[in-house]
């Protein structure tokens, strides 16, 4: 579900840039803690997807704060789709950017999970809450810790009702309260999406035995 690149990249590459450009040795970018963002359920997918095509759309959550919703098919069963993303500790074999998993906690419907990746050469560490409906396969995240500090999403998980499929939705809200234009807050969310949807259908549809040649790599 965390794809580095994705929640920090655009993040990391702005400040490498003022850094290299201002000759400053640190550079300290304020986040301020909002409400969570609140989504409803129940949500439509609108139009069917093709067969590898994601479909992204700019979201605003009702406080305001903005973010991106992606849409993609899968030929796989909708349970097994929600089985691949609920069993985060897995994620380093096939996920982007994410190396390694540390569960914290966990019961029966949640588990608070440290992910470590890297962008580029810099390494990033993500504690999230994610919380599990396994009724509607909608698996809700926030972030604890990390870098923005204010980020919310989900993953859902539905049955196609024409063919033997699934549709997974992928919505991803990050908390601004200083300068930063909507469109580069949404363009940091919509970065390497593509690459995720990819990487989890080849996961899925292999039976969950593809791994990627990054992990392959870091294994050898």
């Amino acid at each position: 579900m965390i794809v580095f690149k994705e929640v920090c990249g655009y993040f990391f590459s702005i400040i490498l840039s003022i850094k290299k450009k201002a000759g400053f040795l640190c550079l300290f970018i304020p986040l301020t803690m909002i409400a969570p963002s609140t989504v409803e359920a129940g949500l439509s997918f609108g139009s069917i997807p093709s067969s590898g095509e994601v479909q992204i759309s700019d979201e605003t959550a009702p406080d305001g704060t903005p973010g991106i919703r992606a849409v993609f098919w899968m030929e796989a069963e909708a349970d097994v789709v929600y089985q691949t993303l609920r069993d985060s500790q897995h994620f380093p074999e096939f996920m982007p950017d994410t190396r390694k998993v540390f569960v914290l906690e966990s019961g029966p419907d949640y588990q608070i999970a440290c992910f470590s990746g890297v962008v580029g050469f810099i390494n990033s560490d993500l504690t999230l809450k994610r919380v599990y409906d396994d009724t509607t396969r909608r698996i809700s995240w926030s972030l604890i810790s990390g870098l923005p500090r204010e980020m919310t999403g989900f993953w859902l998980v539905e049955k196609d009702p024409h063919r033997s499929g699934s549709f997974v939705m992928y919505t991803s809200y990050v908390a601004k309260d200083f300068w930063f234009p909507d469109g580069i807050v949404r363009g940091l969310l919509r970065n390497n999406i593509n690459k995720t949807a990819a990487s989890l259908r080849k996961r899925v549809e292999s039976g969950g035995n593809w791994k990627s040649e990054e992990y392959l790599r870091r294994e050898r």
